[in-house]
């Protein structure tokens, strides 16, 4: 599937050099993936230790009949939700793939395993002509939900010439999972390390033209601790002749993100207003967006300006389902610029970017950022914008919108509600300790129905069981939203069920039903408190029973697989075992 070759080169990134026995063992992966084993290769490493050039290298050097879809997680995108599935469908429809399960940023999320199944879908479409690379890179930044969806696609690859690799940082924890994939009979880990001197050496020639002597590669390898990123920053600040000498003692390193900066200054205004534009959108920004920006030249003279960017490696461009994207060239020099534009100019840019991004999420972020001080209407908007995601399953984007918009209120009960919708998205997904955070912004108490709800839910996760009663009963008697109410009733029903009183799990999850109806969030799971009420009961035709009834007035028969899950544990309970 890929040969080992010559190093890849792409405009605005770094070259590859050395690595022979990463490129070997990525060529003997795609080897076996072509003759019809699907491959998972996980590509670790520090930042700046060169696992994009790796990946580019692979996607470069394929052969010409292998199918690339890739992607990358972005650090301005990571509560994105399904960011990175999508790019990997969006590349398969430019590559003529019908995709029937594309999906928008309204109405309800999809499910991650349904998202899977499209991704199986595509992917064995290409693979039954071709043998297929999937390249994920900058894995850490990816969105949970891609991460599962991706997960339940690669398990489900049989007998197909598919190779998916994935670059990341260590320490992600999140990625274990698909990661597991790669420690398997036909997966490979690799872990990079710093360049030695020779491909220090080799790097800055690559970059600069000038041949270190043997010392000054060594000197500035062990300055760079190998990193190539560092290698080239401090190449490009120190120019040839301080470095081709070799002797004496070199100045103490700027952190990257200065010399960046101080790179970007020496640009043209039009060059820093574009770079510092891209920097502000916080993700990959399709190229004729750029043309919007204020102050920046038209035609071919904005097209020099992009390129100008390129050549000195503060943007890099990338070809995403059939269309240029810009974006900055590294996080580092995102996070600088962020830091040194000035409040109003970086304001000016946020309403710029709400105007060009796609993601209604997102531009409303770009809008409060925007925005200074306190401006409750915006705020209001911002959370019910927020809230409808979090009904819809969206918590990734929910968080942040409910965070953000809690700083454009002033201290009162508006600011703690936000605060705590946030805190509740973040117990929802398992982020006990943010959500505690938040809590502990909170003014005005904590007797309203939603944060005893949060509460309740925290209680929970730490195995208290009595303080999770108490806060969920509050919640329960005062919430005036059928929702609120629904989902303590649930939790109530979590409850009973974790301490073995049937009972009670059956009485609360049938007040959650009745509130929530076939709009709760987690219908399947109260349909099983349910289900384990009757088996604790010991009456296991009877709540098999109930819970046909429930589906039945739900509209939900025939549909909704998690909602057949209590039934099927109630047979296989019952000794049912082929029913």
């Amino acid at each position: 599937m890929v040969p080992v070759g010559s190093p890849g080169t792409s405009p605005g990134r770094a070259p590859l050099v050395g690595r022979v026995a990463e490129r070997a063992a990525l060529a003997g992966a795609s080897g076996r993936a072509a003759g019809g084993r699907p491959v998972v290769v996980s590509v670790e490493g520090e930042a700046g230790v060169g696992k994009s050039a790796l990946l580019r290298w692979l996607a470069d050097e394929r052969s010409p009949d292998v199918r690339l879809l890739a992607a990358s997680g972005e650090e301005g995108e990571q509560r994105l939700d399904l960011g990175v599935a999508e790019q990997l469908l969006e590349e398969a429809a430019a590559l003529g793939v019908t995709v029937t399960a594309r999906f928008g940023r309204a109405g309800p999320r999809p499910e991650p395993f349904d998202v899977g199944a499209a991704l199986v879908d595509v992917i064995a479409r290409l693979a039954a002509a071709e043998p297929v690379l999937v390249s994920v890179d900058d894995a850490q930044w990816a969105d949970p939900p891609s991460v599962q969806a991706l997960t339940f696609a690669v398990r489900r690859l049989r007998r197909l010439p598919v190779l998916v690799v994935v670059g990341h940082r260590p320490d992600a924890d999140h990625l274990e999972p698909l990661l597991r994939l790669a420690s398997g009979d036909d997966g490979e880990r690799l872990a990079l390390d710093g360049l030695g001197a020779s491909e220090v050496r080799e790097l800055v020639a690559a970059r600069q033209g000038p041949d270190l002597s043997p010392r000054a590669a060594e000197r500035l390898r062990a300055h760079a601790g190998g990193l190539p990123l560092a290698v080239l920053a401090l190449a490009d600040e120190l120019g040839p002749e301080e470095l081709a000498t070799g002797i004496g003692a070199l100045p103490a390193p700027r952190s990257y993100a200065t010399v960046m900066l101080n790179r970007l200054a020496a640009c043209s205004p039009p060059v820093e207003r574009v770079v510092t534009a891209v920097a502000v959108v916080g993700a990959p920004v399709a190229a004729e967006a750029i043309a919007s920006v204020p102050g920046l030249p038209a035609g071919d003279a904005l097209d020099a300006v992009v390129e100008e960017s390129v050549r000195h490696h503060l943007l890099a461009t990338e070809l995403r389902a059939g269309r240029v994207v810009l974006d900055v060239a590294h996080p580092l020099l995102r996070s600088a610029i962020l830091q040194d534009v000035t409040p109003h100019r970086r304001a000016d840019l946020h309403r710029w970017a709400a105007e060009v991004v796609a993601d209604p999420a997102r531009r409303m972020l770009h809008r409060l950022a925007a925005s200074n001080g306190d401006d409750p209407e915006l705020g209001r908007e911002a959370v019910a914008l927020g809230v409808e995601r979090l009904r819809h399953g969206w918590e990734l984007s929910a968080v942040e919108l409910l965070t953000a918009a809690a700083d454009r209120f002033p201290p009162g009960m508006e600011r703690d509600g936000a605060l705590v919708g946030a805190a509740g998205g973040l117990v929802a997904m398992g982020d006990t300790s943010t959500a505690r955070d938040l809590l502990a912004g909170v003014t005005t108490g904590t007797g309203g129905a939603e944060a005893q709800l949060v509460l309740g839910h925290l209680a929970i996760l730490d195995g208290d069981a009595r303080a999770a009663t108490t806060s969920l009963e509050r919640a329960w008697t005062s919430a005036e939203d059928p929702s609120t109410a629904a989902r303590a009733a649930t939790l109530l029903a979590t409850v009973a069920s974790n301490a073995a009183l049937g009972e009670p799990a059956i009485t609360w999850a049938r007040r959650a039903l009745e509130r929530g109806g076939a709009d709760l969030p987690d219908l399947g799971h109260v349909l099983m408190m349910v289900a384990s009420g009757w088996a604790l009961r010991g009456e296991v035709g009877a709540g098999r029973r109930e819970v046909d009834r429930w589906r039945a007035r739900l509209g939900v028969v025939g549909s909704a697989q998690d909602t057949l899950l209590p039934s099927g544990v109630l047979l296989l309970w019952d000794g049912r075992i082929e029913e």
